[in-house]
């Protein structure tokens, strides 16, 4: 028999640029047949490759001499009794952090962002070429009245005569070919000498450390202040226009709820604070710290596609907020819960600046690294496993050595798991994971900040061209190699899809922190998933695959939002991309993923008119809405609303000469289901389409689709929830597809 690789190699750069490696054991073989492993490294993916160093263990770090290369790559095999294995997978580190060039010429240099009325503004634009002979001229795409730019050296000097935000597009090109860009906004303050400070503490008197405070002004909501306290618990902003401003304190460290200015949970309850022309403005605040939670015990199994118990496996409880990064409505959570009050939103958005120079804080923002707001814990030999969580809502994922990973409840896309709102102690939580497919393909790559170039950290999904096109219940081998796979990225942003079966794949990456979702495209930032480039797997490697993610822009700042609900004929759509963009789509002022109900919030946002679309894989996306949200006399938020509806796509339209000929309703799969089940159908041209749900006295318990779609066949889901919204009881239910002259009628079976 082919011997098995090691499977899941990773690559972390940790300090002093040493490379930590991890791996696990080739599928099917002991420990005992193990005798050591062999450690190879190129600095080249299409170079050789060197035999480093062996050990015995899973783990091994490495220090590859800098003077060489920035870009490492490594694969480990086993040398077992039976003979030496292939190669595992490839794993890439970037020692630099920085970003991969993506052109013959970069922009290296950050912009400041703040300027003052009256006071000469100045930034350097540095950028390197490829070619040390290059000449490199500077230019101003977009820029305010005023602002010059030095062609030959990159110096930008401006005097603002107005407040305000300014926009700014400054691009290099080299002689010898190539040219980069960077767009930033420049935020220009009155130019008064007023000064807002003031400490934070706990009830005690003492200094609370990195608590974000954040000052919205209410007559002009595009300006939002920022500062963070030290270790004393002080902060101070300087230069503040003059103003009435709401104030926030958001501890990063956990511990406190976050809290409104004079002692307030909730806005409507929040004091304003009048800033003068010239002076200090004090703002304290005293945080309350969270009371011991209630806990209470989470349970189930992790077991095979079989049913037999996988011994190694371990699960993750992950709290919801955190990971989606605020971005998503939970229901069902009581008020004065930690989890309502955490403020993730601010947390995640405050990763751009506080974990630049900190990196051990993207451990807590990891599904498999244990933290705050992650828990770990094994199964035992049965498979079973028990956590004792404070009261709240998770996500929760199954990890095993040789198996594909699953978010509860059996979900591969983590933008689709279930959240498990913890009020009581809950078992049944199980996982069944297939074993992974011996393939070979792997897609590695970077998420990338595409005004500054430096790297992104990110959540990952590959969803494979044939997750859309095969039947509920095949179980096929080519089908068992993943439709959709999941990965994160290391702190520089590097990421790598391994044990890709072939096929052409669509990479979406959700940053964590004030970044918006992008999907891979070669022309740049892509929001539709239409728009994104497939990138092909056939047994091979395939590298360079970076995607460009745009900052949430801060000049939409705010505390409004925009709430709404996104439906596929009258069932909301679970894990679905809610962006709120400029009118002219220049700029992303948020975004949200809509909740097992289809319902979403963007919040934080300024008032005005925004441009609201909706995107999700599998989906057609119809013309967008707008939203009007704002604030009301007294300056508390005036939210809007904007409901979307999404198309669901032929699963079979890519496939050639595989037209359909005839009308079909197959059973459906999983059958007995609890909770969710997949109705297939198949219309041979365009018609009126009605697939209704009835119990067994023949009452409609809600319609799933009802309205005209195109000829193909359709991968419909049902929740076992009735037109209201609401669970439905155990028992017998039929389903009903009437299109044009044709209906049928199936019956299946709900078992809670």
């Amino acid at each position: 028999a082919q011997l098995m690789p090691p499977i899941d190699l990773r690559a972390q750069v940790e300090e002093n640029s040493r490379v930590e490696l991890s791996w696990h054991k080739p599928f099917m073989i002991s420990d005992n047949d193990i005798s050591h492993y062999k450690i190879y490294r190129s600095s080249s993916m299409m170079g050789s490759f060197t035999l480093i160093d062996s050990t015995r263990n899973d783990e091994y770090t490495d220090a590859p001499p800098l003077n060489v290369s920035t870009m490492w790559f490594y694969y480990v095999t086993a040398v077992t009794r039976f003979g030496e294995t292939p190669r595992s997978n490839v794993a890439m580190v970037n020692l630099t952090g920085g970003g991969n060039i993506h052109g013959k010429v970069e922009i290296i240099s950050r912009p400041p962002t703040t300027a003052t009325v009256g006071v000469l503004y100045t930034y350097q634009v540095r950028a390197i070429a490829r070619d040390s002979s290059a000449v490199l001229t500077f230019y101003l795409v977009r820029a305010p009245a005023g602002m010059i730019i030095d062609s030959t050296n990159g110096l930008i000097q401006w005097t603002p005569t107005a407040t305000g935000w300014f926009e700014v597009k400054v691009a290099v090109r080299a002689s010898t070919g190539g040219s980069d860009d960077q767009e930033f906004f420049i935020r220009v303050a009155g130019g008064t000498n007023a000064t807002v400070s003031g400490t934070v503490t706990d009830s005690t008197g003492a200094g609370i450390a990195r608590v974000l405070i954040k000052l919205f002004e209410i007559n002009r909501p595009h300006f939002v202040y920022t500062a963070l306290t030290d270790s004393s618990g002080f902060y101070s902003i300087s230069y503040v226009d003059a103003g009435t401003y709401f104030a926030r304190a958001v501890p990063l460290g956990g511990g406190y709820y976050p809290q409104w200015y004079n002692g307030a949970r909730n806005l409507r309850d929040a004091t304003p604070v009048k800033v003068p022309d010239s002076g200090t403005v004090t703002i304290n605040f005293v945080l309350r710290p969270y009371p011991v939670p209630q806990t209470y015990t989470a349970s189930g199994s992790v077991t095979d596609t079989a049913g037999v118990a996988i011994k190694d496996a371990t699960v993750f409880f992950i709290r919801a907020r955190a990971g989606f990064s605020g971005h998503v409505s939970i229901s069902g959570e009581h008020n004065g819960e930690m989890e309502d009050d955490e403020d993730f939103n601010g947390i995640h958005d405050s990763m751009h600046d506080s974990l630049s120079s900190d990196d051990s804080l993207w451990g807590d923002f990891s599904f498999e690294h244990e933290s705050r707001f992650v828990t770990k814990v094994h199964v035992d030999s049965l498979g079973n496993y028990s956590a004792r969580l404070a009261a709240g809502s998770y996500i929760a994922l199954a990890v095993a050595p040789g198996y594909t990973k699953q978010f509860f409840d059996h979900k591969s896309n983590f933008l689709e798991a279930d959240i498990i709102v913890l009020t009581q102690d809950t078992t049944g939580i199980d996982f069944s994971l297939a074993p992974i497919s011996l393939a070979l393909g792997e897609i590695h790559g970077q998420v990338i900040d595409s005004t500054t170039g430096v790297g992104v950290r990110a959540r990952l999904l590959a969803f494979r061209d044939r997750w859309r096109h095969h039947h509920p219940g095949d179980d096929s081998d080519d089908y068992n190699r993943r439709g959709i796979a999941f990965t994160e990225t290391d702190s520089t942003g590097a990421y790598a899809f391994t044990n890709l079966a072939d096929g052409e794949y669509i990479i979406l990456a959700v940053p964590v922190g004030p970044y918006a979702p992008s999907f891979y495209s070669t022309s740049g930032t892509t929001l539709r998933w239409k728009d994104a480039t497939p990138v092909s797997v056939n047994g091979n490697v395939v590298t360079g695959i970076d995607i460009y993610v745009k900052p949430i822009a801060t000049t939409s700042s705010g505390f409004t939002s925009i709430n709404g609900v996104v439906l596929s004929g009258s069932v909301g759509v679970e894990g679905a991309l809610v962006f709120a963009s400029s009118i002219d789509n220049s700029t992303i002022a948020g975004y949200a993923v809509t909740n097992a109900q289809g319902v979403f919030e963007i919040s934080g946002l300024a008032p005005g008119t925004y441009t609201v679309i909706a995107d999700k894989p599998g989906y057609e996306t119809p013309s967008s809405t707008t939203a009007n949200p704002g604030y009301n006399p007294d300056g508390s938020p005036a939210p809007s609303t904007a409901n979307l509806s999404l198309v669901q796509t032929p699963l079979s339209v890519s496939d050639p000469g595989t037209a359909p000929v005839k009308y079909v309703l197959e059973q459906n799969y999983p059958n007995p289901f609890n909770p969710t089940t997949q109705i297939v159908f198949t219309l041979p041209k365009n018609d009126r389409v009605e697939l209704s749900i009835y119990n067994i006295i023949g009452q409609k318990v809600t319609t799933l689709i009802n309205g005209e779609m195109s000829a193909g066949t359709y991968q419909i889901t049902w929740n076992a929830t009735d037109a209201r919204g609401l669970s439905v009881p155990s028992g017998i239910y039929f389903y009903q597809l009437k299109a044009g002259n044709f209906t049928a009628t199936r019956k299946m079976l709900l078992l809670r």
